[in-house]
């Protein structure tokens, strides 16, 4: 953060600021991770999915409530990060605490990994790219992708080890990476992507520094690295050939709303999923600060940002792909907020501040200290919020039995009706009951194929004012978003389905004299309700 060669910038950092700089990292982390802690369940809109089936997996077909809906695939499929270690490690401990761990390791590895990336882009430790501590809650982070965030820093990593090793013979570098490559794709397939379009971006780089009668030379003696990328693209097509995609085909890239969501992701998750007032506040003074700070890389001052000549390929290559990515892809949903802030972080890693006092270097670490309490209260008081919310939850899923069929609802009328997204999964560990949203596909989790009919891969719970349409106007509906439905609306004759209904949130229509339903249980805004004339399959 500043240009003090006793500070920042010198090879021989000395010990004590070397020493300054791993107990700012542990303060930083410790600060970050306090939520994740503190309370039980976090408001991170997917992690009760992941959690979910993690607990199914763990059980591993010993019992018959679970058993009888889903079952666990082990085979080498994509974004299997975590559930691939706990499948190692043979875990069948406390559920809940599986994904404070996996987070709490992003969270950790995430800021490492970029300090070592810089440490290797620019030849020395540098306080400056800590500045990442600003964008880890971010959208990816709020929506919970657990396996994505949990490979995304040994993907940055990789680009450090990649940097580090290009002197390195070509045959000894395509092992390495043909190796590293082929565990990053089983661990994410995003993060995979990321990792080969950074690198790609290196090497063309370095084709374009070489003189224009050795380029074609340089480019025959690093084709072998091709087989980086090659070899699992090669087992994705075997994949594709071989099996459906469980999450369907749409793809789309989404129109100018999405770009914007795509730059707002680096500090924020979809404002419909229940920020607090703390949180937006502060979203967007980082939002206002990293942009200021972003932009002095395009300064002619001499106080300013300059990139290690290294990162200038990785980061263009990322920011291009950045861009051009669609807001879904075969199915899966907000593809576009992947890169984004990792893209920042690259710029962090391969970035050092010129022509900075000591001085000024100070201030600059008291406001990046201010906003990122700032941020880490704001999620405290979001975590607290969803805490008290699930726990409302499970006391009114302690009044059904266990191994039903559960029909979760929310309601369009109130904003808080998309509070916490998936809150309906933690019902099949509570109660070990069948939630028709629970994701599937590439996740390591399948539904039994007599149980397809009555389920959706990725959907979120079904909105009470579409079930209360006339069977007519719901079959239009269904008609007009094919490709989002999949071919069949799993509520489609719900009331023979599915036993439970439970309403995660307000609503203005009275369920008993709508549907045959009859009120178990209420606690605030969450009510469990009895399906009538219910037939048991």
């Amino acid at each position: 953060m500043t240009n003090n060669a006793r500070i920042n910038g010198d090879p021989n950092l000395p010990l004590l600021k070397l020493t300054v700089l791993v107990l700012a990292t542990v303060a930083a982390i410790l600060l970050l991770v306090s939520p994740l802690f503190q309370y039980q369940f976090l408001p991170l809109a997917d992690m009760p999915n992941h959690i979910a089936r993690h607990y199914i997996a763990s059980l591993d077909g010993g019992d018959p409530d679970i058993s009888r809906y889903f079952e666990v695939t082990k085979t080498l499929v994509p974004n299997a990060a975590v559930g691939t270690i706990l499948d190692l490690f043979r875990w069948t401990g406390n559920p809940y605490i599986v994904g404070r761990i996996s987070i709490g390791f992003y969270i950790a590895s995430f800021i490492i990994s970029v300090l070592v990336l810089n440490r290797v882009a620019t030849g020395s430790w540098h306080f400056w790219p800590l500045t990442v501590v600003l964008i880890v809650y971010n959208g990816n982070f709020y929506w919970g992708f657990e396996n994505y965030l949990f490979t995304i820093p040994f993907a940055i990593l990789g680009i450090a080890l990649w940097l580090a090793i290009e002197r390195w013979p070509v045959w000894a570098r395509t092992i390495i990476f043909t190796i590293l490559a082929w565990c990053l794709f089983i661990m994410h397939l995003f993060a995979f992507a990321l990792f080969i379009i950074a690198i790609f971006g290196r090497e063309i780089q370095v084709l374009l520094e070489q003189s224009p009668s050795q380029r074609g030379k340089y480019f025959l003696q690093q084709l072998p690295l091709a087989l980086v990328a090659l070899v699992p693209l090669a087992h994705l097509a075997y994949i594709l050939a071989v099996s459906d995609n469980a999450d369907g085909s749409l793809t789309m890239y989404g129109g100018w709303q999405s770009r914007l969501l795509m730059i707002l992701s680096i500090v924020e998750g979809d404002k419909t999923t229940g920020a607090v007032p703390a949180q937006l506040i502060f979203n967007d003074i980082t939002l206002t600060f990293l942009a200021w700070v972003l932009l002095s890389l395009f300064s002619k001052r001499s106080r300013r940002l300059r990139i290690s000549g290294k990162m200038l390929g990785p980061i263009i290559a990322v920011l291009v792909a950045s861009f051009l990515m669609p807001t879904f892809l075969s199915g899966v949903a907000y593809v576009h907020i992947r890169f984004p802030f990792v893209l920042v972080a690259l710029v962090f890693a391969g970035t050092q501040w010129k022509g900075y006092s000591k001085r000024q270097g100070i201030l600059f670490v008291a406001v990046v200290c201010a906003i990122l309490i700032g941020r880490v209260w704001g999620f405290h008081e979001l975590t607290r919020k969803n805490d008290a919310y699930v726990r409302n939850v499970l006391a009114v899923l302690n009044e059904m039995p266990e191994g039903e069929r559960l029909l979760p609802l929310i309601s369009s009328e109130f904003t808080q009706g998309r509070l916490f997204l998936h809150p309906d999964p933690y019902a099949v560990i509570s109660n070990h009951a069948f939630v028709p949203t629970i994701f599937q596909g590439t996740h390591m989790l399948a539904l039994k194929p007599e149980w397809k009919d009555y389920a959706h891969p990725w959907l979120s719970p079904l909105s009470v004012e579409l079930l209360a349409l006339p069977i007519e106007r719901q079959m239009a509906i269904i008609s007009e978003n094919k490709s989002i439905i999949m071919d069949h609306a799993y509520w489609l004759g719900w009331e023979e389905k599915f036993n439970y209904v439970i309403m995660l949130t307000p609503t203005s229509i009275d369920m008993e004299t709508k549907f045959p339903l009859r009120l178990i249980k209420r606690i605030n805004s969450i009510s469990l309700y009895r399906v009538e004339n219910y037939v048991s399959q």
